[in-house]
């Protein structure tokens, strides 16, 4: 299953699409918040958190266009 329809099962509460979206990215979230807190992983993993809990909350209007990387991307860094 690709990015997209992970996101709109999320969209309606599939918590394991959740996971296995997570699975894929987290450690790229974590990754790019580590660089951008100059390696501090508690602000990371807190700033991690609010990431996801940002993608649940858009996820029901999230356009799918093959295109989730650059959509979590932004969200990461906003």
């Amino acid at each position: 299953m690709d990015d997209d329809e992970q996101v709109s099962r999320i969209a309606k509460g599939d918590a394991v699409a959740f996971e296995c979206l997570f699975d894929r990215h987290g450690d790229k979230v974590l990754g790019a918040l580590m660089r951008y807190t100059a390696g501090n992983r508690a602000v990371s993993e807190d700033l991690s958190q609010l990431v996801w809990m940002s993608v649940i909350r858009a996820a029901p209007t999230y356009e799918a266009r093959n295109q989730f990387v650059a959509w979590l991307s932004t969200i990461v860094r906003n």
